[in-house]
Order: structure tokens, then sequence, then C-alpha cells
């Protein structure tokens, strides 16, 4: 079964440089990711390392930083990527 997910999102976003001290780890808290993630070299660090720390590769088409809006939205998605890799 997959680690926290939401927890793995927190903690690369932290050691991007990204302060999280806002987000909430309750699972039904939510945030604007777009909001953390700035610039398109951050989006590209951040989506490296997820797929490196959750061992899966993101579907091309879920790697658009404007899509790149709710946290939960992205979790879920993580998930089910993961669950069908």
């Amino acid at each position: 079964m997959m680690k926290n997910c939401k927890e793995i999102v927190i903690n690369v976003l932290t050691d991007l440089g990204i302060d999280c001290s806002e987000i909430d780890l309750n699972p039904n808290a939510d945030v604007n990711l777009s909001e953390y993630i700035t610039d398109s070299i951050t989006f590209i660090n951040f989506i490296v390392r997820i797929e490196e720390d959750l061992e899966i590769e993101i579907p091309d088409n879920f790697l658009i930083l404007d899509k790149l809006t709710s946290l939960n939205g992205f979790i879920n998605m993580l998930q089910l990527v993961y669950i069908n890799s």
C-alpha cells in the first residue's frame, strides 16, 4: 500500500525549499498547489522527485502546471497512477 501521499508531497515541496507550514495534513484540507509551485523549473523538479519517491511514472497528460490546482486532486491522481503501475 502507498505511504501517506500527502506527507510525501509536502516533504518534496519542503525539500525544494517551499514553505509548507500552512498546509494541513488533515486529509480533507486542500490547497491550490499552483500557489506553491510558481515556475516551470520547480514544477519539473517536483514531478521528478514525486516519481522517484513513489517509483511511478506520471503520464504526460497530467504534467501541465496549470492543471496543478488542487492538492487533493493531485494526490488522487497519484494514487490512481500508483495502483495502475
